[in-house]
């Protein structure tokens, strides 16, 4: 059966899309003054795979800005779900969906379909935002994918993008943007190891968050909003979920327990302001907290060597996400309870609500709203841990999911 061909876009497509990049240019350019090199490197006819590094929401608007050439890119299928309208305009400004953490042939086949019909597609190779800054592993079937287009491929790097809007944070930050294109590379050689173009990919791709500055004015507000959530554990004292944002200040957070406290700034800098509070980077901060748990991780070593329990929380909630759905069905509440070998809800009694081996997932993921997932080949669970944080859980699942993979 031949493939279907990709039609040119509609009328309303093409009026939706120049109103959309009329926007950034009178309202994100005088607010972000993008500093811009190697846009002439960027082919202004036949198709492209433009591979960028994730570091904020807006990417793909910023990756996307400067081509002058409508450009088309995945996103995350629950973006489709939110509600009709911004599924509507999505679809409208070129975007496909693509189901996060697991194979989904069908957005690769529209990707296909795209680019051989001559148009500029940006992916994210590293699949999700970092947190960070760093660099996340590349989709192991990017080699793959590059070799069967034979793709011109032309590379992003977003220098200081996990400055502008960091992915725990609530609100962003006005500071200006540095994007580098480079010159276009060909992946034509079938027979070229895919090692090699992993390799490549990372490399184009690389950012040293460490060493990046915000260059000359910033400002935003309420910058601490969402810290707490990010670093669980304070990083003066490590007692877990600690840390909030400060009652008369929204850029500093204080610990609960100790009484440490921090201002942020544009920087991601912490500025501690009161006796153990050190001065420190929150990436810095939170490689602390990671390394004080170990890895895999563990919250209570004695409690762990007793009773096999890695990390455990009253008051959570497991629900089921059906493919393709907006809607939830909850199936239980109680006692969430994380062990080397499965991840649990247990009644008061200690009766089984819901039970999983980790063995059974597919991905471990925060999806839209940084919303814990739990993916096996058929189904997705979400995970809800009421009173502590979601980007804990996820840490100490993800870790451990992987530690009982190299063990089976």
């Amino acid at each position: 059966m031949s493939e279907k061909p990709y039609p040119p876009p509609k009328l309303t497509q093409r009026i939706i899309y120049r109103i959309g990049w009329i926007l950034c240019i009178f309202a994100f350019g005088p607010i972000f003054r993008p500093k811009v090199f190697g846009r002439k490197n960027i082919p202004q006819d036949g198709p492209l795979l433009l591979l960028a590094n994730h570091t904020a929401m807006l990417d793909p608007v910023n990756v996307g800005w400067f081509c002058m050439r409508q450009v088309h890119f995945m996103a995350s299928e629950q973006l489709f779900r939110v509600n009709s309208v911004l599924s509507w305009l999505l679809g409208h400004l070129n975007a496909f969906p693509k189901a996060k953490g697991v194979k989904d042939r069908n957005s690769v086949m529209e990707l296909v379909r795209r680019y051989n019909a001559g148009n500029i597609i940006n992916l994210f190779p590293e699949g999700e935002r970092t947190w960070t800054g760093r660099q996340l592993p590349i989709v192991s079937g990017t080699p793959r994918l590059l070799k069967r287009l034979g793709a011109r491929v032309v590379y992003c790097r977003i220098i200081n993008g996990h400055l502008s809007h960091p992915r725990w944070a609530h609100y962003p930050r006005w500071i200006r943007l540095r994007l580098e294109y480079s010159e276009v590379f060909v992946y034509d050689d079938p027979e070229r190891p895919d090692e090699e173009i992993m390799t490549e990919v990372a490399a184009q791709l690389h950012v040293e968050p460490e060493s990046v500055d915000v260059e000359g004015f910033g400002f935003g507000w309420r910058m601490a909003w969402g810290l707490p959530s990010f670093l669980w554990a304070c990083p003066a004292c490590f007692v877990q979920d600690a840390l909030e944002v400060a009652a008369d200040s929204g850029n500093a957070v204080l610990c609960t327990a100790c009484a440490a406290r921090w201002h942020i700034d544009v920087s991601q800098r912490l500025h501690g302001e009161t006796e153990g509070a050190q001065d420190i980077r929150v990436v810095t901060a939170y490689d602390n907290i990671i390394a004080h748990f170990g890895t895999p991780p563990i919250t209570d070593q004695a409690r762990f060597e007793r009773d096999n329990v890695v990390l455990e929380t009253t008051d959570a909630e497991v629900w089921l996400i059906p493919r393709g759905s907006k809607a939830h069905d909850v199936l239980g509440s109680g006692t969430a309870r994380l062990t080397p070998e499965s991840i649990g809800i247990y009644a008061p009694d200690g009766a089984i609500v819901w039970e999983r081996k980790l063995t059974d997932f597919k991905a471990v993921l925060a999806s839209v709203g940084d919303r814990l997932q739990l993916r096996t080949a058929s189904e997705n669970f979400q995970l809800n841990p009421a009173l502590e944080s979601r980007n804990k859980w996820q840490h100490f699942i993800k870790t451990w999911w992987r530690h009982a993979q190299e063990r089976s």
